[in-house]
């Protein structure tokens, strides 16, 4: 065949392939708008049925109002609250765009939650946390839609007359479309935090009850059309409610300032003078890193603001060369901090080391800190003090960002279904993502041990870090504990410190880290096993079931859609080595059995594998690609058996977050995988897992390994 014949035959194939690639992708993307859709119609479904057997039962009710922003403060700073008879109230500034079941939701809501004053709802593209005291404390996130119980209304309109002596005046009439000045947001704030300061518990509502563009084809007879659905998927697909006011955030503006103040989660005054600051130990474990630790230490000196501070460093085992030099150090800065020096030989043990740091400090306050963080912003120990002063608050960190750039690191962790996660990461902190939640204080789960405070007290109470996680996951843990034990954790993302990260140890890779990872993992939700799959941060109606750094609603990845049972077929010879390429680069999410995926505890079953892979260089889209599995045993047992590699096809996956993170890639969107291998498909024993793409335009074929392993019993 001629090579002018050969190029225009792989043309045809190459058009084929981009073919059923588009239609492969066509098959798997859920639109945000059939996403909303469905999900709404089985919200409106099971309030229907609530609805009906609280008839049937004959059960008593709550009675409902609908106000809006203007009857709200008038009830409230002009006494009206008197004339009104209902038992709750729901505030709305636009009550065309509350859902038709708004008012039997929030019902439903009191009715099963009696200790509850006060409670927010979902919005259209605004899935929130669940109640976030210094989420608010940072912006008004409850948004477009909240319920209160008139007594709580009264008690609120007593504590404001007897603050501030005086009533709101005459406010202005809003707009049906919901706009109104600045001065009625800020009052509608204000009368939030004196509500919040009374209430006994405030609550989070997971239901839409209010559409930001209105309810149109969603709440009548009629449904998305394909115009509609595709706008929707233009404009919604990044999760972000549309309403300007909300993106921005009631609050962050320093008008808001003055009227959170004296109010219950408002946070505590640092005094400037240093003889006035309450006494900081700040522990920082460190092995033969003193260049490392010196820029550490001189940035602390030079870049803080916060100045009652004490160093204690742990060594566990530096050579004499490296522990000179510390020790100069610590001569040098002798004079203006108390600095100690613990040098303790042992096995690398974060917990352990942050301990014994612990036992020696004699600080009000504990903050662990690992040697490779550079300090560059003077408030970053005032902002963490300020928080962790509060009763309860228990853990505090901040925004870490990769050095001398916008790269985030670190917002607070997630803990999504595979395990804690760092959303965001790697994202440009130039952005504002879901409603600002990079630039200000948020509740979170837990924060990263690399930046963390808390109260002395505190730490001692739980007992604190545990010392059988070793390497990873004992911040998580701390932070799990703290949360068991009723304290809120918090991460100031208003400021940041640059993280250095994994200077002191490497990152994580090769079989024997990543089985650790995986160790410890199981044990701490062993540990917690509430916690599996469960983050009252993270709405349930976000992605959980992948490593999407992103805040994106669930529709971005169904599991029913991209799962199969696979066969697994041997290779008879083997892999060529030459086919070997680290032009492709791979990742598993999860490798394990049926059960510990369906429960987070391992019990039997069929295996799941669920991961990427993508190539750089190259067509994306020309190839078939499958699983490989080959036996984790040595050179020695390869060359006396024989090798044996399993193959194990799967259909591509649709992944959008790859195909957003990676422009420079030729057609990533496809590069998910997810696949059921039966439980007796393959001999017992430790498998390698890789990847075989095979150029269905060509004869190129590629093919690695991760240091991920698949245990068959």
């Amino acid at each position: 065949m001629s090579s002018y014949l050969k190029k225009a035959v792989q043309k045809i194939l190459i058009r084929k392939r981009h073919r059923i690639y588009e239609e492969r992708i066509a098959r798997q993307a859920v639109p945000y708008g059939v996403w909303l859709e469905n999900l709404i119609r089985r919200e409106k479904q099971e309030i229907l049925r609530w609805k009906e057997e609280k008839e049937r039962a004959g059960e008593r009710r709550l009675s409902v109002a609908i106000l809006s922003w203007r009857e709200f403060c008038d009830c409230i700073c002009e006494g009206k609250y008197r004339e009104r008879q209902e038992d709750l109230w729901i505030v709305t500034p636009a009550a065309s765009h509350l859902a038709d079941e708004a008012a039997a939701e929030a019902e439903r809501y009191f009715l099963e939650h009696p200790a509850c004053d006060i409670a927010y709802g979902d919005e259209d593209g605004y899935f929130k946390p669940g109640w976030s005291p210094d989420l608010l404390l940072s912006f008004f996130y409850f948004g477009n839609v909240f319920a209160v119980r008139r007594e709580l209304a009264g008690k609120a309109a007593g504590k404001i007359c007897a603050g501030c002596g005086k009533s709101a005046g005459k406010l202005p009439e809003e707009a049906e479309s919901g706009e109104f000045d600045a001065e009625t947001a800020k009052r509608i704030y204000e009368i939030i935090l004196y509500c919040i300061d009374e209430a006994k518990e405030a609550g989070h509502i997971e239901k839409i009850l209010f559409f930001i563009k209105g309810r149109g084809g969603l709440q009548g007879k009629t449904v998305f059309s394909e115009e509609q659905r595709e706008e929707e998927g233009k404009t919604r697909a990044d999760g972000m409610a549309s309403d300007d006011r909300f993106e921005k955030g009631w609050g962050m503006e320093p008008a808001f300032d003055e009227i959170k103040k004296g109010h219950l989660y408002s946070d505590a005054e640092i005094p400037a003078e240093k003889e006035k600051q309450e006494l900081v130990s700040i522990v920082i474990p460190s092995k033969d890193n003193p260049a490392v630790l010196s820029n550490c230490i001189h940035s602390l000196r030079e870049q803080t603001a916060y100045q009652n501070f004490e160093i204690i460093v742990i060594d566990n085992g530096s050579n004499d060369k490296n522990r000179k030099k510390i020790r100069q150090m610590q001569h040098q800065l002798k004079e203006e901090y108390s600095f100690r020096y613990i040098y303790m030989p042992m096995a690398f043990n974060f917990s352990a080391m942050c301990n014994i740091g612990a036992g020696e400090a004699k600080g009000k306050y504990l903050l662990f800190l690992n040697d490779d963080m550079e300090i560059v912003r003077e408030d970053w120990l005032s902002v963490m003090v300020a928080k962790a002063a509060k009763s309860y608050v228990g853990a505090v960190g901040a925004k870490l960002l990769y050095p001398d750039s916008d790269k985030i690191q670190h917002l607070g962790i997630t803990n999504i279904h595979l395990g804690p996660a760092h959303k965001l990461q790697f994202s440009s902190d130039k952005k504002e993502y879901y409603h600002g939640i990079n630039k200000c204080a948020v509740n979170v789960s837990a924060v990263t041990g690399a930046c963390l405070l808390l109260r002395r007290e505190v730490f001692e109470e739980i007992g604190g870090f545990e010392e059988k996680l070793q390497v990873a996951f004992n911040d998580v843990e701390l932070c799990f504990h703290l949360l068991r034990a009723g304290y809120r954790n918090v991460c100031c993302n208003q400021t940041f410190l640059y993280h250095h990260e994994s200077l002191s140890r490497g990152f994580d890779a090769g079989e024997e880290k990543v089985a650790r990872l995986h160790r410890e993992r199981d044990l701490l939700y062993a540990a917690y096993p509430e916690m599996w799959n469960s983050d009252i941060y993270y709405s349930k109606k976000l992605v959980t079931d992948i490593l999407d750094r992103g805040y994106a609603p669930a529709c971005r990845f169904e599991e029913k859609r991209m799962s199969k049972k696979a066969e697994a077929v041997r290779m008879d010879g083997g892999l060529n080595p030459l086919w070997h390429n680290e032009c492709l680069y791979m990742g598993l999410e999860f490798t394990g059995d049926e059960s510990a995926w369906k429960t987070g505890r391992s019990g039997g079953g069929d295996y799941y594998i669920q991961g990427w892979s993508y190539a750089v260089n190259v067509d994306n889209s020309r190839y078939e690609k499958s699983l490989l599995l080959k036996p984790a045993i040595s050179v020695e047992e390869q060359d006396k058996k024989g090798m044996e590699v399993w193959k194990i096809p799967y259909e591509e996956c649709y992944r959008p977050d790859f195909q957003e993170n990676l422009p420079y890639i030729d057609h990533p969107a496809l590069c998910g995988v997810s696949v059921w291998i039966p439980r007796d498909a393959l001999p017992a024993g430790k498998y390698l897992i890789g990847y075989l793409w095979e150029d269905t335009c060509s004869r190129q074929k590629l093919y690695g390994f991760s240091a991920e392993t698949l245990l068959v019993e």
